[in-house]
């Protein structure tokens, strides 16, 4: 399961931030197919 702080971790970006949540759906959508 892919988390927001992961990713944002990855990114060094805040888990709030616009780009976090787009790749977070983006991941989840095509985890989830």
């Amino acid at each position: 399961h892919f988390g927001l702080e992961i990713i944002a971790k990855e990114l060094n970006l805040d888990k709030t931030h616009a780009d976090v949540c787009h790749l977070y759906l983006a991941v989840y959508k095509s985890f989830m197919e």
